[in-house]
């Protein structure tokens, strides 16, 4: 299956120091290739650096509880472990996704 910029799944995202996962909502940033998902982690916890991006639409885009996108929150996971796709960003909250995720890249490239 073919994703796009904005949709919102569920996938088992793994911790950092590798020892477990959880499942998590998750923002499409690009289909890579065939079998891989460049996205952006999202959470119900208040904004904890600058580039966090709050939903205003997280309801419309099928998210159960307010929620944020931490733009520098990159990963990658498998086409194979989606669970289930969410939902979809408006358009006003995909604009200053981009916008921020834009910024955002632009000072570490």
């Amino acid at each position: 299956m073919a994703y796009q910029f904005g949709d919102l799944l569920l996938v088992p995202l793994i911790f950092s120091d590798a020892t477990e996962s959880k499942k998590r909502p998750v923002l499409v940033v690009h289909d890579l290739v065939s079998v891989v998902l460049l996205v952006i982690q999202i959470t119900r916890y208040a904004p904890r650096a600058p580039q966090d991006v709050r939903l205003n639409n997280w309801q419309a885009a099928g998210l159960r509880l307010p929620s944020w996108v931490g733009t520098a929150k990159l990963a990658t996971v498998a086409k194979a472990s989606v669970i289930r796709k969410m939902g979809h960003l408006s358009d006003c909250d995909a604009k200053q996704i981009r916008e921020t995720l834009r910024r955002f890249l632009s000072g570490i490239v």
